[in-house]
């Protein structure tokens, strides 16, 4: 009678306090990068709600299941996943949830680098509830969008998303390291692009203390490899410094992504210092590992670029460099890469003209100034400059108010 009574209270226990505990021991694998682990908790948690016919907990195991997935670049499977998460996340009216999937839906897009598709499902999940409701995830948001539109071009835009993204992260308690980390990697990374080092080494060094209290190998791996790349043509004792710490690091994490990075950091500072033989050997480790995986043409096009940089200064032969320049074009094509395009043509501008092929070379040259023209309009530094004084009043404000 006893054990009756006791599996009855049991089975009254509601079922989002069993889904919660098993989603939160996924999160906690998730977190370590045990996806192994985190997928069986997930996969616990969605049977359960299943059999229980507990709707809210199917979409959270999804979620749960889907940022697995997108960690892992299972993006077909992650994207039916999403769809499925998105319609029950519909038909049940949880708004917080349906803006969860869409920015996870935006998220898969951005990584199968279809950067425009990518665009309604963030500005869904911030227009439809993030915007109102600041929290890590909606930061999180913000961040993805403004890299999206980065990649796009639209550096103003990226900018003011950016800032938002910084401005939730520091009004939260406590706060998230590794993510307002990445939001200052990323701001720095924009500064960095526009020419404007100061600002860029400025945010990279905020980043780096995040990175450290975080304590995440791979995270520090990225910061110190891009503030090493800041410091080149200004200071080349921190470059050697940073440079180090960056391969380092990289090495530590044993993850490709970080190990790819510190091999470009380190082709870029032979060439700083006039090795081009060397760099082009740490050029084609790249190469060899992206033509393997073939998931980042936008990388492998620049590769590709400064192989065929390298092979003029050497005076390779013109086969060489030509197919160099062409695998380059080919992959930013793939995905409309406006920035590599912009800097391919003018690399055919370069060897034509030294061909003394003058009209190809016009060609070339006229072809460049159209992609830097739509890439860069005569507003976006002082638009940019103008979001970055707003948002340092607001802080102001809002440190006053604390």
């Amino acid at each position: 009678v006893l054990g009756t009574f006791a599996k009855s209270q049991v089975q009254k226990i509601p079922p989002e306090i069993q889904v919660n505990k098993w989603l939160d021991k996924a999160v906690e694998f998730y977190d370590n990068s045990k996806y192994d682990s985190a997928w069986i908790y997930s996969e616990k948690a969605e049977n359960y709600s299943r059999e229980n016919q507990f709707p809210r907990g199917i979409i959270q195991s999804l979620v749960s299941k889907i940022d697995i997935q997108i960690d892992e670049d299972e993006l077909v499977d992650a994207s039916k996943n999403a769809n499925e998460a998105l319609k029950l996340a519909e038909k049940n009216a949880d708004l917080y949830l349906i803006s969860i999937v869409n920015m996870q839906l935006g998220q898969i897009n951005l990584y199968s680098n279809k950067f425009e598709a990518a665009l309604p499902y963030f500005e869904k999940s911030i227009k439809n509830y993030f915007s109102h409701h600041p929290s890590s995830a909606a930061a999180l948001a913000y961040n993805d969008y403004a890299y999206t539109l980065g990649l796009l071009g639209e550096n103003d835009q990226k900018a003011d998303n950016l800032l938002l993204a910084l401005r939730i992260h520091e009004k939260l308690n406590p706060v998230n390291n590794q993510e307002i980390a990445v939001v200052l990697n990323n701001l720095s990374s924009l500064y960095y692009e526009i020419g404007q080092n100061d600002k860029a080494i400025d945010y990279a060094k905020q980043s780096l203390v995040y990175r450290e209290k975080a304590g995440d190998n791979s995270a520090l791996a990225l910061g110190y490899c891009n503030i090493c790349q800041m410091f080149r043509n200004i200071d080349l004792d921190e470059v050697e410094k940073y440079q180090k710490l960056c391969v380092k690091y990289a090495e530590l994490s044993q993850n490709e992504d970080r190990i790819l990075h510190s091999y470009i950091t380190s082709a870029l500072v032979s060439s700083d210092k006039n090795d081009l033989e060397n760099a082009m050997i740490y050029e084609q480790k790249v190469i060899d590992i992206l033509e393997k995986k073939q998931y980042n043409p936008n990388m492998l096009s620049r590769r590709y670029l400064s192989m065929a940089m390298h092979a003029m200064k050497l005076e390779k032969d013109s086969t060489t460099i030509l197919n160099y320049l062409k695998k380059s074009k080919v992959n930013a094509l793939k995905i409309n890469d406006k920035q590599n395009l912009r800097d391919i043509n003018f690399q055919y501008y370069i060897y034509y003209e030294k061909q003394k092929e003058f009209e190809k070379s016009l060609n070339y040259y006229r072809n460049s100034i159209a992609y830097r023209d739509s890439l860069v309009n005569e507003n976006t530094q002082s638009n940019i400059a103008e979001l970055e004084k707003k948002y340092q009043t607001e802080k102001k404000d809002f440190e006053i108010v604390q």
